[in-house]
């Protein structure tokens, strides 16, 4: 629907008796309204999906900026200095294609925040503090993170990397998997937007997203089987200063509240190492190595 009333803009404006056979204005034209549809809309366009409008109240949205930029070229129609303008809207182009292109994440990221997407706590995250712990390091030496010290750790027979299990009564309880810690690639939302679309059709998902440490955001997303009674909660953390993101996996099997406040609190204590060289294993795919 976008890139047809993007067409009819472009027909209506460029069959005007003010354009004529003058190519430069053509040119202007398209520049401008290039800009509104691969810039502006797409910003837009994720504000309105995080605050859940509706498709036709979008599609209206989408109608009045092109209806506002239809507006702002009609001036220019009337300039004869069409090289200058021209040449301004070129390098307005550029400044929106190498800010976009720069700062994508960014720009997503606090559009996020205005629309109150970080704004939850964790229901169950209380301090826990009769439990032993140790830390332990990431292969990579990525992060830091404090789990319960009876938890053995396992090496995957494939891969090789590291998980931690605990165990009751001969049957496992809690599994912890260290992921993946890589540049962002893409913003958290649209991360967990992909999570929670893709999964089996007995699940449930349910999501807590909040700021993390006032300098990063942070994602946590249960999937539960509600045929097998077993959860998987994935947790991502996106860290600001680094621009890194790391996810830690738990799939849980006969939990109990007093667990699942001791998973709250592992993402709690996770450290990221600002010197550490990302492992190219990006979170933004749900990858199972299990």
């Amino acid at each position: 629907m976008e890139i047809i009333l993007l067409v009819i803009a472009l027909l209506l404006i460029g069959t005007s008796k003010n354009i004529g056979d003058k190519n430069e204005l053509r040119f202007i034209v398209g520049i401008i309204l290039g800009i509104t549809y691969f810039f502006i809309w797409p910003y837009l366009y994720y504000i309105l999906h995080l605050l859940s409008w509706s498709e036709i109240a979008t599609t209206s949205a989408y109608v009045a900026l092109i209806t506002l930029t239809m507006l702002v070229i009609r001036p220019l129609l009337a300039f004869k200095s069409y090289g200058i303008t021209l040449l301004m809207c070129i390098f307005c182009a550029v400044v929106f294609w190498a800010i976009s292109y720069n700062y994508d994440i960014e720009i997503k990221d606090k559009l996020a925040e205005q629309a109150n997407y970080f704004n939850t706590q964790l229901t169950s995250i209380e301090k826990i503090a009769n439990f032993d712990r140790k830390e332990i390091t990431s292969p990579t030496k990525a992060y830091t993170v404090t789990i319960p010290a009876p938890w053995k750790v396992y090496k995957h027979k494939s891969t090789g990397l590291p998980y931690y299990k605990t165990s009751e009564n001969d049957e496992s309880t809690i599994e912890f998997r260290p992921k993946c810690y890589d540049t962002r690639l893409l913003n958290i939302t649209e991360i967990v937007e992909g999570t929670t679309s893709v999964r089996g059709e007995n699940d449930s998902a349910s999501q807590q997203c909040y700021l993390w440490r006032n300098n990063g955001y942070a994602c946590k997303i249960t999937i539960s089987d509600n045929t097998t009674g077993v959860n998987r909660i994935r947790w991502l953390g996106a860290s600001k200063d680094t621009k890194r993101m790391l996810e830690l996996d738990f799939i849980i099997k006969n939990s109990n509240e007093h667990d699942l406040k001791i998973i709250d609190s592992i993402f709690e204590s996770v450290r990221f190492n600002k010197q550490a060289t990302p492992t190219g294993e990006s979170c933004a795919y749900s990858i199972e190595w299990f």
